[in-house]
């Protein structure tokens, strides 16, 4: 079968505005959930800043990992300890994002009450769902669990799955 490209991506400077922007209507929207002091956004964004950041390189790793994955596996040969580098290397990257944000969670729980701190924690998830629809829905991918065309046409052998559990 043959693989759709990918749409281009923005250059870099369009996608540093559009990052800025982002980051810009979280904070706002936290100040706001939260009901933060300008005092106390001062001391809880830089956190929060250099969180997300080190989030989005984790992320970045993660998809270049996933690339190199799937294009061992398209190899007529498939290298199995190649396969177990990236696969374990994929494993460590996921446990130190899962103790970043154990920390991370820690750090905001000594600036925040345990009700403002649920809030956060539930504001995160729902913004970083609200912009990964939009950023499907800006690429064209519409609905996750509405794939486009026939199976044979679409890059991926497995259905996507819906974004909320059934």
């Amino acid at each position: 079968t043959k693989e759709t490209p990918p749409p281009p991506e923005p250059d870099h400077g369009k996608r540093e505005a559009i990052r800025k922007r982002i980051e810009t209507m979280k904070l706002w929207g936290l100040m706001e959930e939260l009901q933060l002091s300008e005092t106390e956004a001062l001391e809880l964004f830089p956190k929060v800043r250099d969180f997300d950041r080190q989030e989005q390189e984790r992320h970045r790793k993660e998809r270049r990992l996933f690339r190199q994955l799937k294009a061992e596996l398209h190899k007529r040969s498939v290298d199995e300890g190649r396969l177990r580098e990236i696969i374990d290397e994929l494993a460590r990257l996921r446990e130190a994002g899962f103790t970043a944000e154990r920390k991370h969670i820690e750090a905001m729980s000594r600036l925040l009450s345990t009700e403002q701190l649920a809030r956060y924690i539930v504001f995160n998830m729902e913004f970083r769902d609200r912009i990964h629809r939009l950023i499907r829905k800006a690429r064209g991918r519409g609905h996750p669990g509405r794939p486009k065309g026939p199976a044979s046409e679409r890059h991926s052998p497995l259905p996507e799955l819906p974004e909320e559990p059934l």
